[in-house]
């Protein structure tokens, strides 16, 4: 199997993921001062990564401000708060959406055209600035199955 994908995001930790979904492996490397990142698939035969979908969260992240953290720095870069907690792949390409985290929300960013909405809201006595409500969590798909586990 071929190496992950990594990118030097500067001096700053970066978040890992390998998600499965609808038999397609993905990678997922996102760091808390870009609201850039791109998300990589492994091709059927294993050989290779390659660029799947490129996530561009800025819009997400203006209209949710609990994102940001502290302050903006001179060179205009903050510190965001969000977890990818999973990727869905749709029937269609276009169903396909990321599931992200956020202090105060889960939201569902459609990967293809870059909307997004909110699936859930936390309850705001609960919401904790600059902290993620369930952190280092991971999120599963539901499969409906007639089969008994």
């Amino acid at each position: 199997m071929p190496a992950l994908p990594r990118r030097y995001i500067g001096a700053y930790l970066s978040d890992c993921l390998l998600i499965q979904s609808c038999g397609s492996l993905h990678f997922v490397e996102s760091a808390s001062v870009v609201t850039r990142f791109d998300v990589y698939e492994m091709r059927s035969d294993y050989s290779e990564w390659f660029v799947k979908y490129r996530v561009n969260l800025s819009p997400v992240v203006a209209a949710n401000r609990e994102m940001v953290f502290g302050y903006v720095n001179p060179v205009g870069w903050f510190d965001l708060v969000f977890s990818v907690l999973g990727i869905v792949r749709g029937e269609r390409e276009e169903d396909s959406f990321l599931v992200l985290q956020t202090p105060a929300k889960i939201i569902r960013y459609n990967l293809i055209c870059g909307t997004f909405e909110n699936l859930y809201e936390f309850e705001e006595d609960v919401v904790v600035e600059g902290s993620l409500r369930y952190p280092c969590v991971g999120g599963f798909e539901y499969i409906e199955s007639l089969c008994c586990v």
